[in-house]
Formats: structure tokens, C-alpha cells, sequence
């Protein structure tokens, strides 16, 4: 799909317009969450949320950006990172809440998709 196609997550547009200004958060990472209740002490957040296909959402607001992943389910999570990693993040650090693994997701080593 041609990211001209893509529509931005939830809060997404006002930090793309942030971006536009040459701005970037000074002392956090940009929050990447799954949940509505997730992060939300976090200046620079997005929501993708359940009901939204990773894959059909526009990441350009992480592009250059060290940004942190956090969720509660791993498939979920995964999915999202193969969609964020294409728009060239500077890092994207997963967090699975209520696991004891964080994951570090390098383009190289990506998770692929296990059919079901």
C-alpha cells in the first residue's frame, strides 16, 4: 500500500505538525502504545489501538525518533514494530507489560508473521 494511503494513529497528527517545527521530545521517547490507559504521563504519545491495522497506519512521526513500545500482548506488539520499523525509527525498545522481557527490535531481525 502506498503510504499516501496510510492515515496517521491517534495523536499522531498534532506531533507530526510538533515535528514539522522542528521539534522532537527532549527527555522521553515517543510512547507507542496499545491501549487508551497505556502511557499516559507521556508528552509525545500514540495509540494503536485494537481496533486499527498496523500495517494501514502512517509511522512517519517516528521516523528519527528513540521510541518505546508498550503493550500487553506480543503478537500485538510484534505487529506493530514490522509497521514502526519501515519508517526508519533511531531505536524501538518493546516493552511488554506484566512480562519480564524487553525486546530491542532491530530491522534485521524483526519478528516475522507465523501463520496461525
Amino acid at each position: 500500500m502506498p503510504r499516501s494511503a496510510l492515515k496517521l494513529p491517534p495523536y499522531a497528527r498534532e506531533l507530526v505538525q510538533k515535528r514539522r517545527r522542528g521539534l522532537a521530545p527532549a527527555a522521553r521517547d515517543l510512547a507507542i502504545v496499545t491501549d487508551w490507559n497505556l502511557g499516559k504521563a507521556w508528552a509525545w504519545r500514540i495509540v494503536v489501538p485494537e481496533t486499527e491495522d498496523p500495517a494501514q497506519l502512517d509511522f512517519t512521526v517516528c521516523a528519527g525518533l528513540s521510541c518505546l513500545l508498550l503493550g500487553r500482548n506480543q503478537a500485538r506488539m510484534d505487529a506493530i514494530a514490522r509497521a514502526v520499523i519501515s519508517f526508519a525509527p533511531a531505536r524501538l525498545v518493546g516493552v511488554r507489560l506484566g512480562g519480564s522481557v524487553i525486546d530491542v527490535y532491530w530491522p534485521s531481525e524483526i519478528p516475522v508473521e507465523r501463520a496461525a
